[in-house]
């Protein structure tokens, strides 16, 4: 096997324990907030700006974000990039998120009994959601920065 062809599946398995770390710490601790969710006061889930499933909210980021590193690293041509594919990356995680708190507060979401207490979040909540979910994005891209600068040193 030649040097690049080792080279290319050092870069993909270092990817994929990457991603696959970060998944199984996402479900480790959304699982840990489903069996506590009922440790939380009632009153103040999606009114505050802070709840029970704020947690979801930064794992769900970089669980958004992922897909995105795993394809635009596949697809890196120049060691300039790098910067480039994050900030993509968060970009597109911050229009998902958006676009899920649009979702999520939606009238058939509240209405069909699929939200907490079948009431909406308030702007504050939403804005704390979106704000954790690019957290949680940021993160991982520091994660993926480290872990990739040194193919941004290596390729001259």
């Amino acid at each position: 096997m030649d040097k690049n062809k080792r080279n290319k599946k050092r870069k993909h398995k270092k990817l994929y324990l990457f991603v696959g770390v970060f998944a199984v710490l996402g479900l480790l601790i959304l699982f840990i907030q489903i069996v506590t969710s009922g440790h939380f006061i009632e009153n103040e889930t999606g009114q505050s700006a802070f709840d029970q499933f704020s947690v979801g909210h930064f794992v769900m980021g970089t669980l958004f974000c992922a897909p995105f590193l795993i394809v635009l690293e596949k697809n890196r041509k120049k060691k300039s990039d790098l910067l480039i594919i994050i900030l993509i990356a968060l970009v597109l995680t911050l229009i998902i998120s958006i676009g899920f708190e649009i979702v999520e507060n939606s009238a058939f979401i509240v209405n069909s009994g699929l939200k907490f207490n079948n009431r909406e979040d308030s702007m504050l909540n939403s804005n704390t959601d979106v704000i954790l979910n690019v957290l949680g994005a940021c993160l991982l891209c520091y994660v993926y920065y480290i872990l990739f600068k040194d193919k941004q040193k290596m390729k001259k």
